[in-house]
């Protein structure tokens, strides 16, 4: 999958800030722990233009794409990515709804990744629901959303209660013109966070908004499918005076896949993005990328993706002296995935990208990451991951890094509709910058209750 496929789950676009400052363009990189948004702290947050640009599940045609009934949208790599199965909570004629309820409780020993970290206690409690309401058999309106309260106990941002709204809240709709599906979304995205705040400036919380809406347009054509998105997002982030940033994007994207035989899929992708900001390290930045990718099934339980192309981009009017203003960047994602049993298996993926940077233009990461799965049996289960990032700032003044970071975790169904996690989390950054050094232990105890 290339750097620009746009899929959130894989998403590895990094900002690098000192000492857990943030830019604000970015979503922060949120570990998800069986549903459950924790509250893990990066220095290093997920790219602020693709982050909202999955894509739907390809169509083979109207006749057998169209919705039924109350049947909820199954996506792959779709706007509605964790669609849940029809009506699970309620159904009442055209409207299908899903919901659930989870509650987090969260220990952190660095909750801002400083160099010499304050510990915290942080409690967290929210809301996810998927509904779908059917007008015709071609016409189709869809929400998604999650609303949560994160309450820290001790720590920084002691007893503020503060409501978010989950990065992938989402108004879609859905229409057929001839074979040609065209989806019209808005998405919004609210965090109140002291765990994103950065430990400059005397930021208590920082308050970091984002409102995207677009057109994606998907015509099936033989054996494969072509799809087409524009999109415009506006990012903003407010702290102190130092911390008040704001991005306007503009993006658009052509995609095309084919099943080439049985057990091989290709496709080829374009992605723009005009982009200008106040107050980032630079006034205006153009990226374009151009991939190619394909997935080979080499036999029922093993799959291997293998994407690469270029991106090049270009800043003007940067605030750091000596920057670079352009750049050209081979990116890689390379992934191979095998279920060894019935109940165990693995994704090990090597990814090499460029990305916006906080303090300077753009930096180069590589990732290393290993996610095994197993499940000791119909209750109990084993989660695991691991991984080894290396990047490079750009500029003359430029810092070098490596992180580790891993986790361990089981979860327990204690019945059909109640499930509970616990779990421990470690990361270790090794800078050049020596400030820019630290060390996280969080463990976690999440309860999540489908109605």
């Amino acid at each position: 999958m290339p750097a620009l496929s746009l899929v959130r789950h894989t998403c590895l676009f990094s900002n690098i800030l000192p000492t857990g400052a943030r830019r604000p363009l970015g979503a922060a990189l949120i570990l998800i722990f069986g549903g459950a948004v924790s509250a893990q702290a990066q220095d290093w947050t997920a790219n602020p233009h693709w982050i909202l640009l999955d894509r739907e599940k390809p169509l083979e045609s109207k006749a057998e794409a169209k919705p039924a009934g109350t049947q909820l949208t199954e996506a792959a790599r779709g706007l509605n990515t964790a669609a849940p199965e029809a009506g699970r909570t309620a159904n009442l004629g055209p409207v299908g709804l899903s919901a659930e309820a989870y509650g987090t409780l969260e220990y952190s020993d660095n909750v801002r990744v400083e160099a010499r970290g304050k510990s915290g206690l942080i409690g967290t409690v929210g809301l996810r629901f998927d509904g779908k309401y059917q007008f015709t058999e071609i016409q189709d309106l869809s929400v998604r959303g999650e609303v949560s309260n994160r309450h820290p106990f001790y720590g920084p941002g002691e007893n503020r209660n503060l409501v978010s709204m989950a990065p992938d809240s989402m108004v879609r709709f859905n229409a057929w013109v001839s074979e040609v599906r065209l989806t019209a979304f808005l998405k919004y995205r609210r965090q109140l966070d002291p765990v994103l705040s950065p430990v400059v400036n005397n930021t208590a919380i920082l308050d970091q908004r984002a409102l995207t809406t677009g057109l994606q347009a998907d015509l099936p054509i033989d054996k494969g499918n072509i799809q087409a998105s524009v999109l415009h997002e506006y990012r903003n982030q407010t702290g102190d005076d130092a911390l008040s940033l704001a991005t306007w994007s503009n993006i658009a994207s052509l995609r095309a896949s084919r099943e080439l035989s049985a057990a091989h899929k290709a496709y080829a992708e374009f992605t723009h993005v005009l982009s200008s900001m106040a107050g980032g390290p630079a006034a205006r930045s153009i990226i374009s990328s151009w991939g190619i990718g394909d997935e080979w099934r080499a036999t029922t339980s093993t799959v291997f993706r293998l994407g690469g192309g270029l991106l090049t981009s270009s800043y003007h009017l940067p605030r750091a002296k000596g920057d670079e203003t352009s750049a050209q960047t081979p990116f890689l994602r390379a992934t191979v995935q095998q279920q060894l049993r019935d109940n165990l298996g693995y994704q090990l993926s090597l990814t090499r990208t460029q990305n916006e940077g906080v303090t300077t233009n753009f930096f180069r990461l590589t990732e290393l990451s290993l996610v095994p799965n197993w499940r000791f049996s119909e209750k109990i289960g084993f989660e695991s991951s691991a991984s080894y990032q290396w990047l490079r700032e750009s500029g003359i003044i430029a810092e070098t890094a490596r992180r580790i970071s891993y986790t361990l975790g089981f979860g327990y169904s204690v019945r059909a509709d109640t499930e509970a996690r616990i779990g421990y989390a470690g990361t270790r950054k090794i800078s050049d910058f020596t400030v820019r050094n630290y060390s996280q232990n969080r463990i976690f105890f999440t309860l999540t209750y489908r109605f």
